[in-house]
C-alpha cells in the first residue's frame, strides 16, 4: 500500500463519520420540525374534535408515528 493510497483511506473514513453525523444532525432537526408542526396542527385543530379533548391523543399517536419514522431513518443510516 502506497503513501498516498493509505492518506486516501483514512481521508475517506474521516469524511465518512463528518457526513454521517451532519446527517444525524439533519434527521433530528427534521424530527423535531415535524414534531413541531404536528403540536401546531392539533393546537388549530383541537376545537374540531369532541369537547372532552382528545386532540391530545391524536396529538401523542401523531408523535410516536413521527418518532418510530425517524427512528428507522437513524438506524438505516447507521446500516450504511
Amino acid at each position: 500500500m502506497s503513501v498516498a493510497e493509505a492518506v486516501y483511506i483514512e481521508t475517506c473514513k474521516v469524511c465518512e463519520a463528518v457526513s454521517k453525523w451532519f446527517q444525524r444532525g439533519l434527521i433530528q432537526f427534521q424530527r423535531g420540525k415535524q414534531l413541531s408542526a404536528n403540536r401546531a396542527v392539533m393546537e388549530q385543530m383541537k376545537h374540531e374534535f369532541t369537547p372532552k379533548g382528545d386532540h391530545y391523543m391524536y396529538l401523542q399517536q401523531l408523535n410516536d408515528q413521527t418518532n418510530i419514522e425517524y427512528d428507522k431513518k437513524l438506524e438505516e443510516l447507521e446500516k450504511e
